[in-house]
């Protein structure tokens, strides 16, 4: 006797397909995807983001830190995922899709940013698989004020790009630098170290 053809879904008890099962399903991917973007540069802590909020830095460098991490910038491929946009090609160079990788390191300006930084680029250019795997080893691997400056860096890159868009409004990438800079002294002499920060 045979047996009939049915649809079997295997992620439930009863396996039958529920909205909930299927959501739990894709919760559970999100999970693996986030642990495994770290795999090359070492284990991301789990629910720990003290590596960025923690930091002597002001909420909105903050606040673009972890975004970065989350994949939440509105980058061209961001925006063209959430049907925001049509196409995902850079701002600035046109070539390649814009991720949160190629807005950090790979186009000119960035790359002509991070040399005049003094970071070190042995450093700064080890991306791994996911910016959240990129923002920690930059915090294992360079002294706390260089960790800052990078943040720092990181975020005006990303507000010039904005700027650039919205206002068509250039900076110089030494101009960045400064600004970072000059940003980071105040905000220290503000703030000094034994104080916290109250944001």
């Amino acid at each position: 006797m045979a047996i009939p053809n049915s649809l079997v879904w295997h992620f439930s008890k009863t396996e039958s397909f529920s909205v909930r099962s299927a959501y739990n399903v894709s919760v559970e991917l999100a999970h693996k995807d986030i642990r495994a973007c770290s795999r090359g540069l070492g284990e991301v802590p789990r629910g720990g983001w003290d590596f960025i909020w923690k930091q002597k830095l002001s909420g909105k460098v903050k606040v673009f830190a972890w975004r970065l991490c989350k994949q939440a910038l509105p980058t061209g491929l961001n925006l063209k995922r959430r049907h925001l946009q049509l196409q995902c090609s850079c701002s600035h160079c046109f070539v390649e899709e814009e991720d949160s990788k190629h807005s950090m390191l790979d186009y000119d300006f960035a790359r002509q940013t991070w040399a005049l930084s003094n970071l070190p680029w042995n450093v700064v250019s080890v991306w791994g698989d996911c910016a959240e795997s990129w923002v920690h080893y930059l915090h294992r691997n360079l002294e706390a004020w260089e960790y800052r400056f990078a943040l720092m860096v990181a975020w005006r890159l990303c507000y010039c790009r904005n700027k650039c868009l919205m206002e068509e409004s250039r900076s110089s990438p030494g101009e960045v630098v400064t600004t970072c800079t000059s940003y980071l002294l105040s905000f220290d002499a503000a703030f000094p170290a034994n104080n916290s920060v109250e944001d």
